[in-house]
């Protein structure tokens, strides 16, 4: 609570009007499914009494017009943090193309799933930033996944140390799909009462309303057929273009590492991202009236939007710049001297005889 990481916990409290409207919906297609389930039983058994008296031919017949109902499924907006590759493929799956949120305040959570045997998922990760298409197929069932168009968030806290371990050096790729903030502050420990007052349950109170209003507008309407169109003139295109081959020389020339110079381009895809929700918050606030705002197919954003976005855009470039000079770097770094020798050399030079305080010394002197 010092640091400050457990305030990754409100974003839960905001959306926890469309987790129950979800969990709501489920649990009624699920009596639904009951219902049919016990009936399609019935069915089953009375064919299975008269059956003998049946030729093959007429009980195919009447097997065929009974239709065993499937299990129900309802689209979930929260991924749960620990989870195993397969299972997280098949929720992706699963979820209809619509968005998932994943929410850690540790980021060592994501490091511990992804270093057991079966829970690896980074590079799905590394793919889903680009709503790369992904199929698996498993070994256990035989089963193939296949995943169109995945979308996933994934909001994390963590401590500085963490942070080489998630990115693994220069070349891991991971660095460049975070948008990365170092917040340096001072903090202290809030009591409990201080948490919570009825001001800012007002705020999470309306901050929910907006949240499911926004939600169900986005997926009823913005679908894959008739998606959002996000419209820029020529000078903001301009604009744009302007400050990424800028930001993008002055990057490549600082660090001579194509990785780093990742980090600008992908900002420029998140570029229009940021812009569309910036630009329907500016409306919102203008007709607090979300139907309104999402009835035009067409989102066009001001200067000003644009001016705000880039602010955004390279205070995250920057951060995430500091990010990988700070650990990047320490990462590399440390997985050098894990291999600088191997075990057989370690072994070899240690005496034929030796007590396990002498053998750890001399490996305290090979470093």
């Amino acid at each position: 609570p010092s640091a400050g990481k457990s305030a990754i916990t409100a974003v839960k409290d905001v959306l926890l009007t469309i987790d129950r409207m979800l969990r709501d919906e489920k649990e009624e297609k699920m009596k639904e499914y009951a219902r049919r389930k016990k009936a399609y039983e019935i069915v089953i058994k009375e064919l299975e009494k008269t059956g003998r008296k049946l030729s093959l031919d007429d009980l195919a017949m009447e097997l065929a017009k009974v239709e065993e109902p499937k299990a129900p499924f309802t689209p979930q907006i929260q991924m749960p943090q620990r989870t195993t590759e397969a299972r997280f493929l098949q929720e992706m799956a699963q979820n209809q193309g619509l968005p998932l949120l994943m929410l850690m305040s540790e980021v060592k959570i994501l490091l511990n799933s992804n270093a057991r045997e079966h829970g690896n998922y980074f590079d799905e990760l590394l793919e889903i930033y680009d709503n790369t298409a992904i199929d698996k197929r498993l070994k256990t069932n035989n089963e193939e996944i296949y995943v169109e168009h995945p979308s996933l968030a994934v909001l994390l806290t963590g401590v500085p140390n963490q942070l080489p371990k998630l990115f693994k050096g220069f070349d891991s790729g991971m660095e460049s799909r975070f948008n990365t903030i170092v917040l340096h502050q001072e903090t202290r420990y809030r009591r409990e009462d201080e948490v919570l007052t009825e001001e800012h349950q007002a705020i999470i109170d309306e901050l929910q309303c907006v949240t499911k209003e926004l939600y169900t507008m986005l997926t009823a309407n913005g679908s894959e057929e008739e998606p959002y169109l996000l419209v820029m003139n020529n000078e903001m295109m301009q604009q744009m273009d302007e400050y990424f081959f800028t930001k993008g020389n002055q990057v490549e020339a600082r660090y001579k590492n194509p990785n780093a110079v990742s980090i600008v381009r992908r900002r420029r895809l998140d570029f229009k991202r940021l812009l569309l929700l910036i630009t329907l918050y500016r409306l919102y606030d203008r007709y607090s009236d979300w139907s309104r705002v999402l009835t035009t197919k067409e989102i066009v954003p001001t200067m000003e939007d644009v001016d705000l976005v880039l602010y955004l855009v390279n205070y995250l470039i920057d951060h995430s710049l500091y990010v990988l000079d700070t650990y990047a770097a320490e990462a590399e770094a440390e997985a050098a001297r894990k291999t600088d020798i191997s075990k057989d050399e370690i072994l070899n030079s240690l005496d034929t005889k030796f007590f396990s305080t002498e053998a750890k010394e001399k490996l305290k002197r090979m470093g």
